[in-house]
């Protein structure tokens, strides 16, 4: 299913005119896990993540315990690039996990979180310790409820395509 707006373009258009809040941080500047791990922890409600690559542990353990406080979590990995060992952690502790291609069988490559329908985590930023300390990389919480409903949106067709592993 396409859509009029890719989440993208939303995201752009938002930072551009009247979005509540962004902010941007960069690998050689920031620590791109405790950023994310410190914002993740302030869900109250739901959490959706969907990301390509998936091996810092430190987010692994900031979802479940997001999750502990009562938020509904979900996340959504490409089968590719799944790491056994923090999916099996994952659904382990409850966090409901599925895996997905891309639309068209290529890879899913999207790297966000949304945060209560309300704020989106978006970027370059795999949730990896090469991205965190090696790599270039960028990462992007826009505080926009339009946004980030339309990034919610494509969860949800993620998420139905998408199955348990």
């Amino acid at each position: 299913m396409r859509r009029s707006s890719p989440p993208f373009a939303a995201a752009l258009f938002a930072l551009g005119s009247g979005c509540t809040s962004s902010q941007v941080w960069f690998s050689s500047d920031d620590n791109l896990t405790q950023i994310l791990t410190t914002e993740l922890a302030t869900a109250t409600d739901t959490l959706d993540v969907a990301i390509y690559t998936f091996t810092e542990v430190q987010i692994r353990d900031a979802l479940i315990d997001v999750m502990s406080r009562g938020v509904q979590v979900r996340v959504v990995m490409d089968p590719w690039e799944a790491n056994d060992q923090i999916a099996t952690t994952l659904i382990d502790a409850g966090v409901p996990l599925r895996m997905t291609n891309g639309y068209q069988g290529g890879i899913m490559h999207h790297k966000f979180a949304v945060m209560d329908e309300a704020s989106v985590f978006t970027g370059s930023f795999n949730y990896t310790r090469s991205a965190a300390e090696i790599n270039d990389e960028n990462l992007i919480l826009i505080q926009d409820k339009a946004v980030a409903g339309q990034f919610a949106s494509a969860f949800s067709d993620l998420w139905a395509r998408a199955e348990a592993p």
